[in-house]
């Protein structure tokens, strides 16, 4: 057992230097390890700023859904820009765009509706340099380390979210919000100046450069080509009730940690830091288990594991006056390692079934699926909770997970899915 694992740390090393070994790729990575860090300080810091002025979990679930919002209205529009544009130009002016409505922060920071405005602004950034970011992943590595490399993004976001919140608890301490809000502006500045050397960045897709299709025309096309792949189609379709699951999730977990279990702030910053070092572990070893096992196997394993750890929640009350913190770090931690499991798969399913012509626009459709589902999930989440109490509506949603995964496999859309495998553009 031990030697299996020290083999897999290995082999998950060499992949990583192969990739990094890339000075271009270096960059790229780099940019996205600055710029999760800023937004990770910053996230926690408003979520902690809303639950201490209010005390209200649909407040809490108001900054979630604020900072899902664009990319859900706006995120299909987007795909076709970041399809047709060089990437280069779209990612560096994104970075400073938000690096403005971050500085725009410092002046709302006791306004909890203004930073609610700000959330959203900055997100219509964010929903065009995401589709960006992910269509530029093909130009930068060959098509057989697309797995890996989308392992090593995840690992590195899921490192952010233990990095990040750890710090902003440290700042918490001596009330330095505005170096926070500082810190972060800067990350997208760091981020923009090696984004922009990436020359690699400029070309566009083979279909852009043949084309001269309108605004409109891309859009259409893009829209009925993704939603002509039938395999991208229920793929689609299934990630709607997992998403409304995970936003009940989202807008609960955080009300659970300050409102339900009162747990202070720098223990609540350290709380979000554990549910990212779960989610680093699994992030970690989900591309080797995606190689040995179907996406979809996967996909559906992870999601019932989620449901049924949901439901755990309610002895995490009695379990915490007889043994402190402690059980509900250990919840958190798996809670986040089975999230890494369930994205690492939807993020091979997708590469393997999307044409890289289509990747911007299909990014776009399948992101805005998500965040709309988790956004009526937040909404819903808010109300079941006020309803039943958070640990009822958690429980509850979990049961509702793992009833799903009993359905799955009988739809007929899943057959399709079950053949894709972790190569990417199986599918045409």
């Amino acid at each position: 057992m031990v030697t299996h694992i020290a083999r897999t740390r290995d082999r998950w090393g060499i992949f990583v230097l192969s990739l990094l070994r890339s000075s271009v790729y270096l960059r790229f990575w780099s940019a996205q390890l600055v710029s999760e860090f800023g937004d990770g300080i910053t996230k926690t810091l408003i979520v902690f700023l809303a639950a201490s002025k209010t005390n209200n979990p649909f407040i809490i679930g108001m900054v979630i859904f604020a900072q899902m919002l664009p990319t859900a209205v706006f995120g299909v529009f987007m795909g076709p820009l970041a399809d047709r544009y060089a990437k280069r130009l779209i990612l560096v002016s994104m970075d400073l765009y938000r690096m403005c409505i971050v500085l725009a922060m410092l002046f709302a920071q006791n306004h909890v509706w203004m930073l609610l405005v700000l959330i959203v602004l900055e997100g219509i950034g964010t929903s065009l340099f995401e589709p960006a970011r992910s269509a530029s992943i093909p130009l930068l590595v060959d098509k057989q380390k697309l797995p890996e490399a989308v392992g090593l993004s995840q690992s590195t976001t899921q490192a952010m979210i233990i990095i990040a919140p750890a710090v902003a608890g440290l700042l918490f301490l001596v009330h330095n919000y505005n170096a926070i809000f500082i810190i972060d502006a800067f990350t997208f500045l760091v981020s923009a100046a090696l984004l922009v050397t990436l020359v690699e960045l400029n070309q566009r897709n083979e279909s852009s450069q043949g084309t001269q299709e309108s605004y409109l025309t891309a859009f259409r096309h893009g829209i009925r080509e993704v939603f002509g792949l039938s395999t991208l189609r229920f793929l689609i379709l299934l990630l709607i009730p997992v998403t409304l699951a995970a936003g009940v999730l989202s807008t609960n977990l955080n009300a659970l940690f300050l409102v339900e279990l009162h747990v202070p702030a720098v223990k609540f910053g350290f709380l979000d830091a554990t549910v990212g070092m779960g989610a680093l572990l699994g992030s970690l070893i989900s591309p080797f288990i995606v190689k040995r096992i179907r996406p979809s196997v996967m996909l559906l394993a992870s999601t019932a594991a989620i449901g049924l750890w949901m439901i755990v929640v309610l002895v995490l009350p009695p379990f915490e006056r007889l043994m402190g913190l402690s059980p509900i770090f250990a919840w958190s931690a798996l809670v986040g390692g089975l999230n890494a499991l369930l994205n690492v798969p939807v993020g091979a399913l997708f590469l393997g079934i999307t044409p890289q012509e289509l990747l911007g626009r299909g990014s776009s459709i399948l992101q805005a699926t998500v965040n709309w589902g988790q956004m009526i999930g937040i909404l819903f989440g808010g109300f079941l909770a006020g309803m039943t109490g958070t640990l009822y509506a958690l429980a509850a949603t979990g049961l509702f997970m793992a009833i799903l995964v009993l359905f799955f496999p009988l739809l007929r859309g899943f057959k399709e899915l079950y053949q894709v495998t972790q190569e990417p553009n199986q599918v045409a």
